[in-house]
């Protein structure tokens, strides 16, 4: 009897998810035409009729919803059992962790080292991304977990959610404020010019939250996508920025930077799937990042 491909399961496995050819080629990196190509060998060799297409749309037939379903609890076995034997042969294993844009990845940048030391055999491979790049990296296993504030929880439902420290944000303004002012009210914060992030980002409709609590609207000046660029722009312009302390610290850039009255904190997370194929180095990874951090926080106090 023949069989299908593995390329062929994950093909299928992938326009399930997305529901478009064009977005489950993008996700498998390969051509339209060669993952149409590819299901339609696939339907031949099970004899059904999997994805049901017309001019305008496609959609999966109730075969090919029940395929679907399987091919995906296959390839997760499979790849729960080449984790399983990596470990077992202590080979080389890669975690592929997603970093929130916003949140700055020097944040976890610094841990790749000392993390790598203590952890023979586990090597991170860092990627900064935005907040749908992580969703969609979640889903399609690209990535194998991400460190990111705690996101809309509607969209995790099947993840573990490990927070693991509080970031405040507070006001960097190398050239609107002296360096030994106290800290921005909000009243005032809203009348200084505002280097705001996309409207799409999560973090902006925390930062618009805050703003619209107060029955103040802010300044918007410019819109920027990563905390490094912000920086770089309120250093060479009369502007501000609301940042991460933890990011302008490690970035030695909070002589000029102050706190906010109210103050405003948001949750850093772990995300993760719960059943993950390489759940045992995630959980060594969280482990390590959540010890590191709870050790930071009693040091501080």
């Amino acid at each position: 009897m023949e069989l299908p491909s593995i390329q062929q399961l994950t093909y299928l496995v992938a326009y399930a998810r997305t529901g478009n050819f064009t977005q489950a080629a993008q996700t498998a990196n390969i051509a339209q035409s060669t993952l149409s190509a590819q299901i339609q060998k696939l339907e031949e060799t099970v004899g059904a009729s999997l994805i049901e297409r017309t001019r305008k749309s496609s959609h999966l037939t109730p075969a090919g919803v029940l395929f679907a379903e399987r091919a995906a609890e296959i390839l997760g076995r499979l790849a729960e059992t080449v984790a399983l034997m990596q470990e077992q042969a202590a080979a080389p294993v890669d975690l592929h962790i997603g970093v929130l844009r916003t949140l700055g990845d020097v944040l976890m940048n610094r841990h790749v080292a000392h993390f790598s030391e203590q952890n023979h055999g586990l090597t991170l491979c860092i990627y900064d991304m935005e907040e749908e790049e992580i969703l969609a990296g979640l889903k399609n296993e690209h990535i194998d977990l991400a460190s990111a504030y705690l996101l809309r929880r509607e969209e995790f439902a099947g993840y573990e959610v490990v927070p693991f420290a509080r970031d405040d944000l507070i006001c960097y303004a190398p050239n609107l404020r002296a360096a030994d002012a106290g800290a921005v009210s909000r009243a005032e914060l809203a009348k200084l010019p505002l280097i705001a992030y996309p409207s799409k980002y999560f973090i902006q409709d925390t930062v618009a939250g805050y703003f619209c609590a107060g029955g103040v609207t802010p300044t918007v000046c410019a819109r920027l996508s990563t905390p490094y660029a912000m920086i770089r722009y309120a250093a060479a312009e009369r502007a501000c920025a609301l940042l991460p302390h933890r990011l302008l610290a490690e970035l030695g850039h909070t002589e000029c930077a102050f706190p906010l009255d109210p103050p405003l904190s948001i949750t850093a997370v772990l995300i993760y799937k719960k059943n993950a194929p390489k759940r045992r180095a995630i959980h060594t990874f969280v482990d390590y990042i959540c010890g590191y951090w709870a050790a930071q926080g009693e040091e501080q106090r």
